[in-house]
């Protein structure tokens, strides 16, 4: 069969993200290309296309699905992408009517019954999905009885039905290597982060296991299987030279819930990549918990490559940690550690802290801010809150949602206040909308309003000239949106639009 595999574009980003949108960098797309390169095993005829990446219209798009005459069109859902795939989708079956449209990822996996109905699929692929995709596409060669296909949702005779959940894969390896052959990967060349140490690199994405034996309440990332399942890492090591080799990439960034998921695997596969030379012909960068490394294993990956680590701070207070669920021994004391030996290592980090957790207070927040600042991360973002389809957060207040409607457009944790209006989807107890986005507002202003670290990124050449004179740029509107905030609100008159002041500092702040 023929099969058309599309990473969506997320039109209302733009709207929401406002200046910050140009942050939203892509990412080469590895869920589809894992679904192709099943496909193409058993063969199949398939076409990937990255509209988040190509940005055309959902017009273009359909232009370029008609041209492949394609027996399947697969999107790749998240919740914020919906409003897209809708149109899209509209689009399809108004020129392609006998096409069948499959939908996947979280989204789908949360909503099946409701894009069913609402005609917005044929065919919804539940949970992880190369085998039950490619159960579903070569069910319907065979003209076989989609009720045998494990994990699948389907209507029949108008009405939706959900087959048994599929088991998660057991032993990833059996799976093929993505297939980025489809994708044009310079399209993501300069772009994949703005830190100048990866200017110019080929970036690709890559994965060591599936899973996480963390269960933060606000983490939707193992919504397709709880259960840690981990890759052998010579075959992971094979997935990076054969990317080298055939794509020509020369960056990786790990995909995983936390990599390294513990020194044994850190510092085994740092021995692997170095003992194949690959240190040499690729740097990487990854995502971990501050729990999860130590002094010795650091060192271990830069020597081997490692550039960047993102750490999962979310929080000052460990209150707060403890009732998201961060568990384990990720404190602030352990955070503070984990900072000490990167920075030791000489490895960049990107901090990520959150907004208006439950339970959260104004107090709260502040420490949050404060936290980051003593941590000293090269670059950090503070995301308010959301609770994301697919996470424990969701189904905490799912049936809130499901009475008063369910704004997907707000699915997202970081806004150009400016243009903001309304309530945000999710508001901890005791705190107001304005006052979160006050605060996310207050956070980068106090982080990255610093001289010692402005020095830092141009002494050690961290950030782009370009993207450094951006980010300056953005942050002077912010000060000067709060300077006529509070000039008219001194004259009695707030401007139309504003939520509060854009720079609520408490004093010595800066």
């Amino acid at each position: 069969m023929r099969v058309f595999l599309i990473n969506p574009d997320s039109q209302i980003e733009e709207k929401v993200g406002g200046r910050f949108a140009r942050y939203a960098i892509p990412v080469p797309p590895q869920g589809i290309t894992y679904l192709a390169a099943q496909l193409l095993r058993a063969g199949h005829q398939v076409h990937c296309h990255d509209q988040y990446a190509t940005k055309i219209s959902n017009r273009e798009l359909v232009d370029l699905i008609e041209r492949f005459a394609p027996d399947v069109v697969g999107f790749s859902v998240i919740t914020l992408a919906m409003s897209s795939v809708r149109e899209a989708v509209r689009l399809i079956r108004a020129t392609m009517p006998n096409v069948k449209i499959a939908l996947g990822n979280v989204h789908a996996t949360v909503f099946p019954e409701e894009l069913l109905n609402n005609g917005h699929a044929d065919l919804v692929v539940r949970g992880e999905g190369e085998a039950t995709f490619l159960d579903t596409v070569d069910t319907l060669q065979a003209c076989g009885d989609l009720a045998s296909v494990a994990g699948l949702s389907f209507l029949r005779d108008q009405s939706p039905v959900h087959n048994p959940d599929r088991p998660t894969i057991a032993d990833l390896d059996t799976l093929a290597f993505p297939a980025w052959d489809g994708l044009d990967i310079d399209l993501y060349r300069c772009v994949s982060l703005p830190l100048k140490i990866f200017e110019g690199t080929r970036p690709l994405p890559i994965l060591a296991a599936r899973g996480c034996p963390f269960h933060c309440s606000f983490c939707a990332q193992d919504f397709a299987g709880k259960r840690l399942r981990t890759r052998d890492l010579n075959k992971v090591c094979d997935e990076i030279e054969s990317s080298i080799e055939r794509y020509g990439a020369d960056c990786f960034g790990f995909l995983d819930a936390c990599f390294p998921v513990s020194k044994r695997q850190g510092l085994e596969f740092a021995e692997i990549y170095m003992r194949r030379g690959l240190h040499k012909k690729a740097i990487w960068f990854t995502e971990t918990r501050v729990d999860l490394v130590d002094a010795e294993v650091l060192e271990a990956m830069r020597e081997a490559g490692c550039r960047m680590i993102q750490y999962g701070f979310e929080s000052g207070s460990d209150r707060v940690l403890q009732a998201i669920n961060k568990g384990g021994r990720a404190t602030t004391e352990r955070a503070l550690r984990a900072m000490r030996d990167t920075k030791k290592a000489d490895i960049l980090t990107f901090g990520l802290f959150m907004i208006g957790s439950p339970g959260e207070t104004e107090e709260d927040c502040n420490k949050t801010i404060s936290f980051a600042r003593k941590l000293d991360c090269d670059m950090a973002k503070f995301n308010l809150v959301v609770p994301y389809p697919g996470s424990e957060l969701f189904e905490q207040f799912r049936a809130r949602y499901e009475q008063s409607g369910f704004d997907e457009n707000r699915v997202t944790g970081f806004f150009d206040w400016s243009d903001f209006s309304g309530d945000l989807i999710y508001v901890p107890d005791g705190m107001s909308s304005e006052q979160l986005i006050r605060l996310q507002r207050r956070a980068l202003l106090r982080f990255y309003l610093r001289p010692a670290l402005v020095w830092r990124y141009l002494s050690r050449r961290i950030l782009s000239f370009t993207e450094l004179a951006i980010g300056s740029i953005n942050l002077l509107f912010e000060v000067l949106r709060h300077q006529r905030w509070t000039s008219r609100k001194a004259s009695g008159a707030a401007p139309t639009g504003e939520i509060g002041p854009a720079l609520d500092l408490p004093p010595g702040a800066g």
